[in-house]
């Protein structure tokens, strides 16, 4: 046995929540360093965005309103 399948197989044994951990660390392990960002750098963009709203620096859509301007250029997009 391939010592990939052996890890596989005793991975494979382990409870559900000690899979995911490790499905998720493997994932991560295969993301490419770069534009990603920290939780770090998403807790701080969050943070912009609220005082951005508070702020009435920027308008927020509702939903029904993102949801028909993106119907209409779904439909645009396929109609050419």
């Amino acid at each position: 046995m391939s010592p990939i399948r052996k890890l596989m197989k005793e991975a494979l044994q382990r409870p559900v929540k000690q899979r995911a951990e490790m499905a998720r660390e493997l994932i991560a392990s295969l993301e490419p360093a770069g534009p990603h960002r920290t939780k770090k750098e998403w807790d701080q963009e969050i943070q912009r965005r609220i005082r951005e709203v508070e702020s009435g620096r920027v308008k927020m859509i509702p939903w029904h309103q993102v949801k028909k301007d993106l119907g209409k250029i779904i439909s645009r997009s396929r109609a050419h």
